[in-house]
């Protein structure tokens, strides 16, 4: 099995959660205990907020989706160009 995926947020980060109607929420200066720990409370992001977000993470999965098939491209050739 895999690890678990640890993120770390900071204060005024906007992060994905479903308790937002936007799908979005905001990391908050407050904290809460769980199970787990002391964790921010998240906060719903506004709809602009989260338009944002979603420009920005649709442009940071163009340029992944860019890189990995550059990368591909490069490696076929490499491998292949004889």
């Amino acid at each position: 099995m895999g690890t678990d995926l640890e993120l770390t947020h900071t204060l005024g980060s906007v992060v994905p959660c479903a308790g937002s109607a936007n799908g979005y929420c905001v990391v908050t200066s407050e904290t809460k205990q769980t199970p787990d720990g002391q964790e921010w409370k998240l906060a719903p992001a506004t709809d602009i907020v989260a338009q944002a977000q979603m420009a920005e993470d649709a442009a940071l999965s163009a340029q992944a989706d860019k890189s990995a098939q550059e990368l591909g491209q490069k490696l076929f050739e490499s491998g292949c160009g004889e």
